[in-house]
């Protein structure tokens, strides 16, 4: 997935209105939502033309804030219970890594340069 598009609000997309949490990403021809689903220990990914979960990514234990990285290329998932951050390669959606946090991580933020989290 190419460029990031910033995290706009959630009043944008009606339907996830009650998601705590949600990063914009993916090609210039459509966006999609990274949704993390903290009672099912998933990550929905949500196309916002369609409004519609195209993919569910299962990772760790009470997943909470997530964060796409500066390049689009990674998404940060932080795992609440596991008090761990995942990472997700945007282009599989698979899980590439894993990053140790203090007790139960609930958001975080890159720092300007995209190099620490």
């Amino acid at each position: 997935m190419a460029p990031v598009r910033p995290n706009i609000g959630l009043g944008l997309v009606p339907v996830l209105a009650a998601l705590a949490a949600a990063s914009f990403a993916g090609p210039a021809d459509a966006y999609l939502a990274y949704v993390s689903n903290e009672k099912g220990n998933t990550v929905s990914v949500v196309d916002t033309d369609k409004l519609e979960t195209v993919k569910t990514i299962k990772v760790g234990q009470r997943p909470r804030g997530i964060e796409v990285s500066k390049d689009g290329k990674f998404l940060y998932v932080a795992l609440g219970d596991d008090d761990t951050v995942d990472i997700i390669d945007t282009k599989t959606d698979e899980i590439v890594g894993e990053l140790p946090s203090g007790p139960d991580p609930e958001l975080f933020t890159q720092d300007p340069t995209g190099k620490f989290v």
